[in-house]
């Protein structure tokens, strides 16, 4: 798989906006939908994403309506994708929502092929989870990852069992198990847990203070924090009722045995709350677990698995198009303005996954490890676009018009600013003389450019006097009247 157009990952995300949009016709169309910013009160559009596993390059985007679900967009891309690579023969990986009967017998109809992942409410997933409650199984590892959030915490150890798993469909499933997963899915639970007999705890402080103190709405109160919590299956909840029974004398003064007396009858109620431990036992044996489904026949677990994994980077595009490209709020009023600002970004987007794939390259040909891009000049092995391009915002150059002769003063990159671009492989070429990288690397400048100014830092510009201060290097600390002071762009 050297080609970088024989696999694509897809994915999509929702752009927020703020406004009514109440005209709105036509597709797309702002509207509500399923957010994925966590913002159901604010309408949206759905922006679909296809890169390929050659750096996560965007090759194909598409903009739909804010009320668009993800399952019906994967037969129009698959197309897409058909007629730019023209071919069928490629790898199509997308997440649960690419699992659909249509959706796979599209792709595979063309001899396509497909990775993804099978959703909780199938048939196949239901039974094997309910046999691992039952009884387990053994797992054998295929992957081995290093821990990249802590150094020094556990790898993350992907296994597999034995046996041959296929879909109503025929299409291979593959069952994973992952130790970084399972570990995040006990702790998960054991929060909900948690809550779960916190609000019981709470609900049974209250019960004597209830409007409804019936049995039957207890019950009621008590299900709907467990369904809440989803923690039905391993909270055993008993409501538990005490009868009290108060005398009530009928006639004043001291009462005797002639006293007419009224006895009150009152039920009191508790909650006695315990946990399952067989259904926790058994619940526990699934962590972790996910199947993934594909028509690779020939192709091993672990180079399924693998290739699963990079479905990740389409998300990291994602963040950088929130955050440092800055897509959102959007003060655009026609929703075909918005979608073409959408399409903007999209060309934004491939240029910057661009850079940061050639830097990325050029560091493994050149066996670089990593490069000081992070704040504090802290060294990072994985440099993106936004950081490369902050390491050159200090960069200036100088230009002085005397009487029509114009002179650049030459200045000198760092030892980041320089291997930076070379290490995609690129000389910092077509920028003035001083921007290429140190003197022994350098061309001779020109006859009209030779000692003009000192080489060294420059500030920003020069006033009108033309007084400028020493640390700009030029001889005599000032600079010529006339004189164009310019910086590379932020990014």
């Amino acid at each position: 798989m050297s080609s970088p157009t024989q696999r694509f990952h897809h994915d999509t995300t929702t752009v927020t906006f703020h406004g009514a949009y109440a005209g709105a016709q036509g597709v797309p169309q702002i509207t509500h939908g399923h957010n994925k910013d966590h913002r159901p009160d604010l309408k949206q559009l759905v922006f679909g994403l296809t890169a390929t596993a050659d750096g996560a390059v965007p090759v194909w985007h598409d903009v739909h309506s804010g009320n668009r679900t993800d399952d019906t967009v994967h037969r129009g891309t698959v197309d897409a994708l058909r007629a730019i690579v023209g071919c069928t023969e490629f790898i199509y990986v997308a997440d649960c929502k690419l699992c659909t009967q249509d959706n796979l017998r599209h792709i595979a109809a063309y001899d396509g092929q497909f990775v993804t992942v099978m959703p909780r409410t199938w048939k196949e997933d239901q039974q094997f989870r309910a046999q691992l409650r039952a009884q387990g199984i053994r797992w054998h590892p295929i992957l081995r990852v290093p821990n990249r959030r802590r150094k020094d915490g556990p790898p993350d150890i992907f296994a597999s069992c034995a046996g041959t798993y296929t879909t109503a469909g025929g299409y291979r499933i593959i069952w994973v198990r992952s130790s970084q997963k399972a570990a995040e899915d006990a702790q998960a639970r054991e929060r909900r847990l948690a809550q779960a007999q916190a609000a019981l705890r709470e609900l049974s402080d209250k019960l004597p203070r209830r409007r409804d103190r019936t049995r039957r709405g207890i019950q009621h109160a008590a299900a709907g924090i467990l369904r809440d919590t989803d923690t039905r299956l391993f909270l055993q909840v008993t409501i538990k009722s005490n009868v009290e029974h108060r005398r009530h004398y009928l006639q004043r003064g001291r009462p005797t045995t002639e006293t007419p007396v009224q006895v009150e009858r009152r039920t009191t109620y508790t909650l006695d709350v315990h946990r399952d431990g067989q259904a926790l036992a058994g619940e526990r044996r699934t962590d972790g677990v996910f199947p993934l489904v594909t028509n690779l026949a020939t192709a091993s677990k672990r180079e399924v698995l693998s290739i699963y994994k990079f479905q990740p980077y389409v998300e990291k595009r994602f963040s950088l198009l929130k955050t440092d490209l800055e897509i959102a709020p959007v003060y655009l009023k026609k929703p075909r303005r918005a979608a073409g600002l959408l399409h903007a970004y999209f060309i934004a987007l491939v240029v910057a996954s661009l850079i940061e794939r050639e830097v990325r390259n050029g560091m493994r040909r050149r066996n670089l490890k990593t490069l000081a891009l992070l704040p504090e000049h802290r060294p990072t092995p994985t440099p993106t676009c936004p950081r490369i391009l902050e390491a050159f915002r200090d960069v200036r150059w100088y230009e002085v018009d005397l009487k029509g002769e114009v002179t650049a003063f030459p200045i000198e990159l760092s030892q980041l600013q320089t291997h930076a671009p070379r290490a995609a492989g690129r000389a910092p070429r077509g920028l003035p003389i001083g921007l290429q990288g140190p003197r022994e690397n350098r061309e001779t400048p020109p006859r009209d450019l030779r000692n003009v100014g000192k080489r060294g830092p420059y500030t920003d510009s020069c006033d009108a006097g033309g007084a400028a201060p020493t640390s700009i290097g030029m001889a005599g600390g000032r600079c010529p009247a006339g004189a164009r002071a310019g910086r590379f762009p932020p990014f």
